[in-house]
């Protein structure tokens, strides 16, 4: 079985191709939080934030844990708000119950929005992602809530949003999916 395609953002596999290369586990996914402690790359924090199940409770428990870091990178928490911040949500008063995770999520965005900022030159956005795009549906979304007298439960983090951050663009020799990290390294020769 062919190994699989690597997300955008992966660093080049040398020209020898996928035949020179083999993936390995490098942290189980109970162990995450743990792992990154160490590894604070921030190309390897925005591909946690793109490549995890976010209906999953040990996710839910890596994503808090980075979004509390005070060097998470604001691309990464863009990364994350724009997996789980959808416009609608900063429309509504009460929010569905469809995943309370979610909720805690953006309030953690929102709360650091208002009071300690995400830090702006660590990380670059991905190429092709338009966060303004995603700025103006949500405000528009929250406005017209305001206008209809609904005051949303959560708060559009338009600081966040609007910041511009500068450094790299986000790469890794990682691929993240629901069971841990791995990485691509040269295959052992047989």
């Amino acid at each position: 079985m062919p190994p699989p395609l690597p997300r955008p953002g992966l660093k080049a596999i040398p020209d020898a191709g996928w035949e020179t290369h083999e993936l390995t586990t490098e942290a189980k996914m109970p162990e995450l939080v743990t792992w990154l402690r160490n590894n604070r790359d921030p190309g390897l924090w925005h591909a946690v934030a793109e490549g995890l199940n976010y209906d999953l409770d040990s996710s839910f428990e890596v994503l808090k844990w980075m979004l509390w870091q005070k060097d998470c990178p604001n691309a990464v928490a863009v990364a994350i708000f724009a997996q789980i911040g959808w416009p609608e949500v900063h429309g509504m008063a009460d929010p569905p119950d469809w995943n309370n995770h979610v909720l805690e999520l953006l309030e953690i965005i929102s709360a650091r929005d208002a009071f300690a900022r995400f830090p702006v030159d660590t990380l670059s956005d991905p190429r092709g992602f338009d966060r303004n795009a995603l700025t103006q549906a949500c405000a528009r979304a929250a406005y017209d809530a305001h206008g209809a007298g609904i005051k949303p439960r959560i708060a559009v983090p338009l600081r966040t949003l609007r910041a511009q951050p500068v450094g790299p663009l986000p790469q890794t020799d990682y691929v993240i999916d629901e069971d841990g990290v791995l990485q691509w390294v040269p295959a052992q020769a047989s």
